[in-house]
């Protein structure tokens, strides 16, 4: 069970909800096993012999799942290849590469809440590593109809690691098999220090690094993005790219903005992977008419949170996921107009910003105090976009024809 900004979530293996219900949904591997689908109820049983009684409760559908699991895991070890023959004695049970990362991630550090063990303290895992890892187990589970998950953790080597990554590669890309690796082997190792595991299959298996991805919005494309934002009903979203591109920050520290960091002197942002490290940001025109008008539609709310950019259909907070979404329907309102939006993230608003700081003649140590970017990200970003930019190339020019003009005075 995993605590995120207020919104509980229960992930139990083998069961899904539905509107608040436990429901068991087999994988093809599983039907292959002999299971089948089933709602998690009690009797008494209708005709068809199925329970119709009261649903499971949390701690019934727990119970029920791990009695599940070992069924699979006994019928999967029965018909197991030889690739994958397990590594224990057969009168032993034995842990599988899936109920291996499920106990990985009931260590206290995925619940996002400080660890105090007495003197001991530990940060929690961030909600995006947590995100992260649970993603990459999910594309782990979903393999291969969950042949590698059910299959004997100490039975994984690098050779055969190396061929599943391949092909979750050709089915997702790079960069979800490098997730898949490092999450592996982050919990591999966390398994050998507790005598879980023997070796850590994704210690011997290398992928390639992917080429940084800069993007950089021109000014005509982010025009385009907030005009899609108010034409949809959805001006929020455009409030919030504006933020983007006039102050450089991450969409998690927009999204957390509250109206009291809006000062007379400017926004007073404290960037959370910055530990809190505070960034006070003048306000631009441009955004501050963005600004007053959000203030503007929302006066008649009866009830208002105080965050600045808020889901004006529901009138709360954005969960990250559903502002996510939101904002590929904008985008995808703006490629009807502007075709070369469709690669423009949320994320890149931040290059942006970088950017066009820098193309209005900002030194390194000015984009600094407005993104709170380093200064080598700074060059990178700079060096990739403006090295061959022709306003860069027209103002050289320019320059050099004024010097060479001057000579003569």
């Amino acid at each position: 069970m995993l605590e995120c900004m207020g919104k509980v979530v229960v992930h139990i293996p083998l069961v899904t909800w539905r509107e608040g219900r436990p429901r068991y949904w087999p994988s093809k591997a599983q039907r292959e096993l002999g299971f089948r689908g089933e709602d998690l109820r009690h009797p008494p049983l209708n005709q068809d012999g199925k329970p119709v009684g009261a649903w499971y409760s949390l701690d019934e559908a727990i119970k029920w799942s791990n009695a599940r699991q070992e069924e699979i895991a006994k019928k999967r070890e029965a018909v197991t290849t030889k690739a994958f023959s397990p590594a224990r004695p057969k009168n032993q049970s034995v842990l599988t590469v899936g109920e291996l990362l499920l106990q990985w991630q009931q260590l206290p550090k995925f619940k996002g809440k400080l660890i105090v063990e007495g003197r001991r303290k530990r940060k929690p895992l961030g909600a995006d590593t947590v995100r992260f890892y649970r993603g990459a187990a999910k594309t782990l589970e979903k393999f291969d109809d969950g042949y590698v998950w059910f299959s004997p953790a100490n039975a994984l080597t690098p050779r055969a690691l190396d061929g599943i990554l391949e092909k979750i590669e050709v089915a997702h890309g790079l960069g979800q098999a490098r997730a898949v690796r490092a999450t592996l082997s982050t919990a591999y190792k966390w398994a050998i220090l507790q005598g879980k595991a023997n070796i850590n299959p994704a210690a011997g298996v290398a992928l390639p690094v992917p080429d940084p991805r800069l993007r950089c919005g021109e000014p005509e494309e982010i025009a385009a993005l907030v005009k899609a934002a108010d034409d949809i009903g959805r001006p929020e979203i455009g409030d919030s790219i504006m933020l983007g591109v006039w102050t450089g920050q991450r969409q998690a520290d927009r999204l957390q903005l509250q109206g009291g960091q809006i000062l007379k002197d400017g926004i007073l942002f404290r960037q959370a992977k910055k530990n809190g490290a505070p960034l006070l940001i003048p306000v631009a025109p441009e955004l501050a008419s963005r600004l007053e008008a959000a203030k503007q539609r929302r006066r008649e709310w009866r009830v208002n949170y105080t965050h600045v950019i808020l889901d004006e259909k529901t009138r709360r907070p954005f969960e990250k996921d559903w502002y996510r979404k939101v904002y590929r329907e904008v985008r995808e309102e703006a490629e009807k107009s502007c075709v070369s939006l469709k690669d423009l993230r949320d994320q890149d608003l931040r290059d942006t910003a970088v950017t066009w700081l820098g193309r209005a003649g900002c030194g390194k140590f000015e984009i600094a105090a407005i993104t709170g970017h380093t200064l080598t990200s700074i060059d990178n970003i700079l060096k990739h976009y403006l090295g061959l930019h022709p306003d860069l190339a027209r103002s050289a020019i320019g320059k050099l024809v004024d010097w060479y003009e001057s000579r003569d005075q």
